[in-house]
């Protein structure tokens, strides 16, 4: 792992530079309770996977909602903001970010993790970037945060077998940063969960040194289902979508004046499709719903045509 993360980052990264964790999700958690006081602000940019929230309630810090801008074709991180809570108060004693993000699919462009680096070198904040769906990207290249660990050593990144290995019940992924740093968050690891499971670890190990001719087919997978889902979303009344750069969801907002909650549970109890309420992702999550593209084709038709039904009829 530590080879491949090199080449990828352009940095010399080593063991000691990881801890292999039971999931993407341990390894957020140890670093938010390693490197987080009770009080302390964790600076949180939404919409977002929303088991950060609990995992910053956890740590006993308090959130500050940072919401990304939504343009006409993209989710974009609003750096002014980031900024402005850095500087307000007591500041921020983290930034936790997902990219590609979980659940609009926007892709940090290069020039603005330079940005962010330089506001946590300014500021003194740390950088947790959730890499989970760095695997899936579509015409946008993915730029790791792995790419500042040399020169930073507020960067800690997480990640996952879960989704590109498709491996989400045995619970393995790692979290990487500097080596001083990694050999402080060990103490929290320990405590938690002592190892991930070596079974995993044997699993995740084959994975990386066996064909991954399986990450290519669901990339190729994905790149279809997203033209027919984004095509079909735009075409319904009252709905507009930005096509997501990475990952596996597309997060439409609509014009309805019904809370998204309400909207979700109509059209699971009365269309038989599920869909994610944008409320639960954060601030700028509201009036929106994530659709997930990981279903059987069969299955990803037959719900967008009842999602397209609710709108028919309520436009």
């Amino acid at each position: 792992m530590a080879e491949l993360l090199s080449l990828e980052s352009n940095n010399q990264i080593t063991a000691d530079h990881l801890i292999v964790t039971a999931g993407a999700m341990e390894a957020g958690q140890i670093a938010l309770i390693g490197i987080v006081h009770p009080g302390e602000n964790i600076g949180i940019v939404t919409p977002d996977y929303a088991t950060h929230f609990s995992q910053t309630r956890v740590s006993h810090a308090k959130e500050m909602h940072i919401p990304m801008i939504e343009g006409d074709n993209k989710w974009c991180i609003d750096l002014g903001a980031i900024e402005h809570w850095a500087t307000t108060g007591k500041g921020l004693k983290a930034l936790l970010i997902t990219n590609p993000n979980n659940p609009t699919g926007s892709v940090i462009s290069p020039e603005q993790l330079q940005e962010i680096n330089r506001l946590s070198l300014i500021y003194g904040f740390w950088v947790i970037s959730d890499e989970t769906y760095s695997y899936l990207t579509y015409e946008q290249p993915f730029t790791s945060f792995l790419k500042f660990v040399d020169v930073n050593h507020r960067v800690l990144v997480s990640r996952s077998f879960s989704k590109e290995h498709c491996m989400t019940g045995w619970r393995v992924g790692y979290l990487a940063g500097e080596p001083e740093t990694m050999t402080k968050l060990l103490r929290v690891h320990d405590p938690l969960v002592g190892t991930a499971t070596r079974i995993s670890q044997m699993a995740a190990l084959g994975v990386l040194e066996g064909s991954q001719a399986h990450v290519k087919r669901a990339r190729e997978d994905f790149f279809k289902k997203r033209e027919f889902v984004v095509n079909e979303l735009s075409n319904m009344d009252g709905v507009r979508v930005i096509a997501p750069e990475g990952a596996y969801y597309v997060f439409p907002k609509y014009d309805q004046k019904i809370a998204s909650l309400e909207l979700s549970r109509i059209l699971r109890e009365e269309y038989g499709v599920n869909v994610i309420p944008g409320a639960i992702f954060g601030e700028g999550g509201e009036n929106h719903f994530r659709v997930s593209m990981g279903p059987h084709e069969d299955k990803l038709k037959d719900g967008i045509s009842r999602i397209g039904d609710f709108f028919s009829k309520n436009s």
